[in-house]
């Protein structure tokens, strides 16, 4: 039990080196490291995300499924749309106590079968040599490198001596229950070879293997992967970019993507969404998760089968739908539990801005928030911050009187002087999207009077005029600063770092010259040189 505790503290005290880490972003390069358009980024270590500790531990421990999840209560969230900045997934107390009891429960699990682990486990008699050889590659392939010599000899030992005072099989649960307490599991590293001195270094071939694993698809490199590391396949960009593209061939593995995506647009809580039943009665639970599912398949769709540019995502007239959602947006084309093409009226529908994930998503239980559905318009997809309203001034919404509708409650913000320069940025955005309910329904009149949905996108070049959600998305998709503001969001979840810095903006150019090619940007991210060359502060 004392060498978990001491390993669970090593692995507290890492905790707060991953933030300190993520701080050497902004120090300054020397002039003679500057060979580089921008300065190099950090070295840091990255905490495992509850989703990343779930796909890692599950090609270790089969049967595991998601082990994460226990370990959300204790995390501290950052601000802002993305969990997964090195900076703030530090430990806590109450976070270790869980990793602890996790890593408890999971050696438990494991060793009720332990052939799942290795066949030759078995039987767990007189098999000295398997186990052995089971200690060194389970803890390998945990750390997702080779063991040192140093490492092997000491996970052995701690092996010899537990097995002295138990059983195989609580000295095997001891063991798997150790290395799953280590920092070497528990955290990315992306220092670069332990020799080299401080300046610019070269992460290495497993650090690289893992950088672009856990940016693809969420979870450790795969088999393919860790041999290219293993023979030092992986330090050209060309072997690089073939691997990310192996990785990106099948959608179903690229959970990282979907992660980006399910984060930018909060599509984690859609499942849970409920509206009041009378206004809303065909919104049910599964409509709810089938609304957030749809989502995610005409994102793969787009990336994978049709072209992946931005300027889909945001315009296209057609959607995937099954039945039950067929049924509830009123739009032939599906039917059954299969998700679809299904082309939608021009007039109506384009692109996310019109699924009924994120419409419902920003509304109440039964009135739509145009203010919300425009703030996150400006925030997510034009990365223009919104202040919060001055202390002095009512935030609250007039009451829905089931008699004026959205539009005339909000025009006092455009009589209120304290209110205008805010609202101006968001309201007309809001009210573009009145034409869709609370549920993501669309509508023509909101209690008896037709709807205005047009206005005028401010803040981004000269004003432009649109009508409706199609015409804001069409605007929205052919600004510069939207598809600018994507590539800032893929480099903040790729990098874990803030959006305005010249490694950015070198992103930013490599999207547009790209034509908005998501998949680009993806490879790109994934593959860059910079992403692999770093700068090591000097020992304080």
């Amino acid at each position: 039990m004392m060498i978990t505790r001491r390993i669970l503290v090593w692995g507290l005290l890492l905790g707060a080196c991953s933030h300190d880490s993520a701080r050497t972003a902004t120090e300054p390069v020397p002039g003679d490291q500057m060979a580089m358009s921008c300065p190099p980024l950090p070295t840091r270590i990255w905490k495992l995300t509850p989703e990343q500790y779930s796909h890692t531990v599950a090609t270790l421990i089969p049967g595991a499924g998601r082990a994460g999840d226990r370990l959300r209560a204790s995390l501290f969230w950052p601000e802002g749309p993305f969990r997964n900045r090195a900076a703030v997934l530090a430990m806590s107390q109450p976070h270790v106590d869980q990793l602890f009891e996790t890593a408890v429960w999971l050696s438990e699990m494991a060793l009720r079968e332990p052939a799942r682990l290795h066949p030759c486990l078995a039987s767990l008699q007189d098999h000295p040599g398997c186990v052995r050889a089971f200690i060194g590659s389970f803890a390998s392939r945990a750390f997702r490198r080779p063991l040192h010599k140093e490492e092997e000899a000491r996970y052995l030992a701690f092996w010899d001596e537990q097995s002295a005072l138990y059983d195989t099989r609580t000295a095997l649960a001891l063991f798997v229950r150790a290395v799953l307490l280590s920092p070497h599991f528990l955290y990315r590293f992306e220092l670069g070879p332990e020799e080299a001195p401080p300046g610019l270094v070269e992460l290495t071939a497993h650090e690289r293997a893992s950088a672009l694993s856990y940016l693809l698809t969420d979870g450790p490199p795969d088999a393919e992967l860790m041999a290219a590391a293993d023979r030092n396949e992986l330090g050209t960009q060309e072997q690089m970019v073939a691997q990310a593209r192996r990785l990106l061939a099948r959608p179903g593995l690229a959970r990282g993507v979907d992660k980006f995506f399910e984060e930018l647009l909060q599509l984690g809580d859609v499942p849970t969404l409920t509206k009041t039943r009378a206004y809303f009665p065909t919104f049910t639970s599964q409509v709810a998760a089938d609304l957030a599912e749809e989502t995610r398949r005409f994102i793969r769709y787009v990336l994978w089968e049709d072209g992946g540019h931005l300027h889909t995502l945001l315009t296209a007239n057609y959607s995937l739908l099954n039945g039950r959602l067929s049924q509830f947006y009123q739009v032939p084309g599906a039917t059954g539990e299969e998700y679809v093409r299904v082309e939608l009226p021009n007039s109506r529908h384009a692109g996310l801005l019109t699924h009924g994930s994120l419409l419902a998503s920003l509304a109440s239980e039964k009135e739509t928030r145009p203010v919300a559905r425009g703030k996150f318009i400006r925030e997510r997809l034009l990365c223009q911050a919104i202040p919060p309203p001055p202390p002095d001034v009512n935030a609250v919404p007039p009451a829905d009187n089931r008699m004026r509708t959205q539009r005339e409650r909000l025009a006092r913000h455009a009589a209120d002087a304290s209110c205008r320069g805010c609202h101006v940025l968001m309201d007309p955005l809001g009210l573009a999207l009145e034409n869709f309910d609370a549920a993501g329904l669309f509508r023509t009149q909101e209690y008896g009077k037709p709807i205005d949905a047009s206005g005028m996108l401010v803040g981004v070049g000269a004003p432009q005029h649109f009508v409706g959600a199609p015409g804001l998305a069409a605007v929205l998709a052919a600004a510069p600063e939207t598809t600018a503001c994507f590539a800032r969001m893929a480099f903040a979840y790729a990098y874990g770092l803030p959006t305005e810095s010249c490694a950015a903006e070198a992103v930013v150019r490599q999207f547009a010259a790209s034509g908005g090619n998501v998949m680009d940007l993806l490879i790109h991210l994934a593959t860059a040189p910079e992403l692999y060359r770093r700068w090591r502060p000097a020992e304080e």
